[in-house]
């Protein structure tokens, strides 16, 4: 086969232009510091590529939601330790006027004092992190307890178990006055609406016994007729016959209105199963869980109901303490002995009801320290995961600058040996080429 010049030339100038390309692909990669600069360049590592840096994105979004977590649960953190201090110095205020002939300036000291300790766990119950309201479930733009005066209408549901009747000591008005024991059940609210119909609650009991609508100060309010319940409108208690009690169900639900609400009322949306009766919208008990992924295929609830902690039973012991000292009578007389007395048993019944709402509360605040400390863990552990994929995805894209500049110096020794080599293979001038 003859070999012709131009076959040579051809052939040098494409061993020349590959040499170059070699050499500008590395000069590239010292430049970007990148083994390739498009997916043809190598496939494999650009696949690996964008699965590790999916996997740095994924991790990075883990931590964003562990540290908005974090806020959150410290926000609420903060509200249970702030509401055990301040049941925890109501208690002490109780603690303190145990057993002691209460003077009407000692009274009036502690009915502020109990004044101001429910309106500050009222307002850590309506405390927000970024604009909505932590103890309210979904409804983040609602606040727990209402912050003004309104006049809002509700069919409220509660149910009830015999658990739930207490028995508690009243003084009577008649003459003379005296002292009985009632089984009572405490409704959440007080100053209740009276439909038309005067069994609105023996509509949802049933036919299980009489309930008589009348209000505090009616005669025999606390003495129902046997067999039957008293349904005391202005204090929101049911006042219960001793056959009532025995006879009580598993579970009873009663069912009352309440036509307007004060300033640091429960909103009934977030505690009962109730009916806006201005709106016709039904709104149901519901155990909403707002829940964070913080890790591959692990979720965490970050929130607690404000109806399990702020309890309508914690805000009626406050108001039932306030009621029962603000009903003590001026004057010295029997009936007033008696109300001391009932009183005394009150603040001391009281502080050990007081004493099992600081034990949720602290149970809550533990609780929520644990799962701190576990995002926290979580926290740690996806930030070695999201070092080790960086570490993983330099060694997949970035080069070893050392070795291209060793590639590149080498290159370049090629490139120069191969000019040297088509020097003396091409002829320089066509009279040599002749010769």
């Amino acid at each position: 086969m003859r070999i012709t010049n131009a076959m040579m030339i051809n052939k040098i100038m494409n061993s020349l232009r590959k040499n170059k390309e070699v050499l500008g692909q590395l000069q590239e990669q010292l430049g970007t510091g990148k083994k390739i600069q498009k997916p043809s360049d190598n496939p494999i590592i650009a696949v690996r590529a964008l699965k590790l840096r999916s996997s740095v994105r994924e991790v990075e979004q883990y931590q964003t939601n562990i540290k908005d977590a974090q806020s959150w649960m410290g926000v609420t953190e903060q509200a249970f330790k702030n509401m055990s201090e301040i049941l925890k110095s109501a208690r002490d205020l109780l603690v303190q006027n145990a057993n002691e002939t209460l003077t009407t300036e000692d009274r009036e000291i502690i009915i502020n004092g109990l004044k101001e300790y429910k309106q500050l766990i009222v307002s850590e119950g309506n405390v927000s992190y970024a604009g909505r309201y932590v103890f309210t479930g979904y409804k983040t733009d609602k606040s727990l307890v209402y912050t003004k005066d309104n006049a809002e209408k509700y069919r409220i549901t509660e149910s009830f178990t015999a658990d739930d009747i207490e028995t508690i000591e009243h003084v009577t008005n008649g003459t003379p006055a005296e002292m009985i024991s009632v089984h009572r059940i405490e409704l959440a609210y007080d100053a209740l609406h009276h439909t038309v119909q005067p069994d609105i609650i023996g509509k949802t009991i049933g036919n299980l016994f009489p309930v008589n609508s009348i209000i505090s100060t009616d005669a025999n309010a606390y003495q129902p007729p046997a067999g039957q319940a008293n349904y005391l409108e202005d204090t929101g208690e049911i006042i219960l016959g001793s056959s009532v009690v025995a006879d009580f169900p598993n579970v009873l639900n009663f069912t009352y209105e309440k036509h307007g609400f004060k300033k640091y009322d429960m909103n009934p949306q977030h505690y009962f199963d109730c009916e806006d009766l201005n709106t016709g919208v039904i709104y149901s008990i519901s155990n909403d869980k707002i829940e964070y992924q913080t890790s591959y295929n692990q979720n965490m609830t970050i929130n607690t109901l404000g109806k399990d902690v702020i309890t309508s039973e914690l805000l009626r012991d406050f108001d039932a303490l306030i009621h029962n000292i603000q009903g003590i009578e001026e004057t010295d007389s029997p009936k007033k002995t008696l109300q001391e007395d009932v009183l005394s048993n009150i603040i001391n019944d009281s502080i050990e009801k007081f004493d099992k709402h600081i034990d949720v509360m602290l149970k809550h605040y533990t609780n929520i320290g644990t799962s701190m400390k576990r995002l926290e863990l979580t926290y740690n552990r996806l930030d070695d995961d999201r070092l080790n994929y960086k570490d993983l995805m330099s060694e997949n894209e970035n080069v070893d600058v050392s070795e291209v500049i060793i590639q590149i110096q080498s290159q370049e020794m090629v490139y120069q040996a191969a000019l040297m080599a088509s020097g003396r293979i091409i002829q320089p001038t066509l009279l040599e080429f002749l010769r």
